[in-house]
């Protein structure tokens, strides 16, 4: 295996490389101290007729399935943790799985899942990407209302901060979800992909977790803006260099304005 390869998957099983995963493997009876509706308990028979009768959430469990099915047979009755959705629990005492973390938190392992979502946009971009020279000289961000408490809520900070800007930053909510009615006096219309890469500068804001855009900004034409990532995912963002990968904005966002001039 090549030292590159042997890194990845180190990066990828964090914890789990050094202690196994506390819960019994051939009952459903767990060991940890707390409830949780995103936390799914499976096993390979359980997840292979429950996706076909559509009672799983499709985008999350599919990827599973699949790695599951190139198991030994031993294991595939095995039961296993699965984090359905964003913001994975804090548990050191747990392996669970799911598709992103806390930069500084091994306990969970991470897989390639949702990749529509995180990856699709990609391949957009070669049918309506444009050089750097001919885009609009302005920096641009959609996005939800997601990432919980408004009061630390850095997609919130953003959009209030920068709203009314009429020079050079262009931000808005373009969908309000979690209950962040309160937001909506702070929308603006939707834009797509082949309309967002018009522009010279792409804000990523991190919501519940990563934010949904990376990938695609990354893989464009255009700058990305976004402060230090505290959640990384199969794309190990956090990994990602400051001023070579992307252009590093404070933790409250004050400097966006100084960083784009």
């Amino acid at each position: 295996m090549k030292k590159n390869d042997e890194e990845r998957i180190i990066y990828y099983l964090g914890d789990l490389t050094e202690k196994p995963p506390h819960f019994n493997t051939h009952s459903k009876k767990l060991s940890y101290p707390f409830n949780s509706s995103r936390i799914t308990i499976y096993n390979y028979v359980k997840l292979y007729f429950n996706l076909y009768k559509e009672k799983v959430n499709i985008p999350y469990s599919v990827p599973l399935l699949h790695i599951f099915r190139l198991l030994p047979q031993q294991y595939k009755k095995k039961y296993f943790l699965y984090v359905v959705g964003d913001k994975p629990p804090e548990n050191k005492d747990l392996c669970f799985i799911s598709r992103a973390r806390k930069v500084n938190d091994p306990s969970i392992v991470l897989i390639n899942t949702v990749k529509a979502r995180l990856w699709g946009g990609i391949m957009q971009l070669k049918s309506c990407d444009i050089d750097f020279s001919k885009k609009k000289n302005q920096a641009i961000w959609r996005g939800a209302t997601t990432g919980g408490d408004t009061k630390v809520n850095l997609r919130t900070i953003l959009v209030k901060s920068y709203f009314h800007n009429t020079n050079n930053i262009d931000v808005g909510f373009c969908k309000i979800v979690q209950d962040q009615d309160q937001h909506s006096h702070l929308m603006k219309n939707s834009m797509t992909i082949p309309e967002l890469v018009q522009y010279k500068y792409l804000i990523c804001i991190e919501g519940n977790d990563v934010p949904s855009s990376l990938g695609w900004s990354l893989a464009s034409k255009s700058v990305v803006f976004m402060p230090k990532p505290t959640y990384t995912s199969w794309m190990m963002i956090d990994k990602l260099i400051p001023y070579v990968h992307y252009i590093p904005l404070s933790d409250d966002l004050t400097d966006l304005e100084a960083q784009i001039s």
